[in-house]
């Protein structure tokens, strides 16, 4: 049973971290033009120099929103006594950042292609970074990587590839939580009957 409350556990975290990075995520990004000397919030024309100022501000926010999914999870991660690091929040932040930002600020997520690209990178970027966390603590962590791209594909198929609906991140989450029990039941949680089974 302590698996099953893992699972669910995580799932409401993954959503409940990008409700709290989409707050967070516009906040700072407002905060952040401010205090670059940029009023990004009027319909007026963006002044040439605030160009690479927006892209600045874009990143800082999406790493703060990042960092918000990351300590979601991580929360979960040691409630549940899950081998892992601290490490986790700031390759959460950065793996979340770095696709967010390029794909909002360079491409046309409003296209099909445009989401598909944002869900795949997105997907790619979060696995290998949480990945790179887990494996040294985790047999076999590598399917991570994997779950985590199929999760955000599937994620973006049920949203017809737009990001804002946080409702996908059910799918992110219950997809990463089914990997997430696979790699910790050999081991067992403390708690559970599970161990050897």
């Amino acid at each position: 049973m302590r698996l099953v409350g893992l699972g669910i556990s995580w799932t409401i975290a993954t959503f409940a971290g990008y409700i709290l990075a989409t707050f967070l995520g516009i906040g700072s990004f407002l905060a952040f033009s401010t205090w670059l000397g940029c009023d990004l919030q009027s319909a007026a024309p963006i002044p040439d120099r605030c160009n690479n100022l927006y892209y600045l501000a874009l990143f800082l926010a999406a790493l703060f929103g990042g960092a918000s999914l990351g300590l979601t999870q991580f929360a979960i991660l040691r409630l549940f006594d899950v081998p892992s690091t601290v490490w986790w929040i700031p390759a959460t932040a950065l793996a979340f950042a770095v696709p967010v930002t390029l794909e909002i600020g360079l491409a046309d997520t409003a296209s099909m292609a445009g989401g598909l690209s944002l869900f795949v990178f997105l997907g790619f970027s979060l696995g290998i970074a949480q990945w790179l966390v887990l494996r040294r603590r985790l047999s076999r962590s590598g399917v991570w990587i994997a779950a985590t791209v199929a999760s955000t594909i599937t994620a973006g198929l049920l949203s017809s590839w737009t990001i804002g609906s946080p409702f996908i991140w059910f799918a992110v989450g219950a997809g990463t939580a089914l990997a997430l029990i696979w790699l910790v039941r050999p081991r067992a949680l403390p708690g559970t009957g599970d161990a050897g089974a």
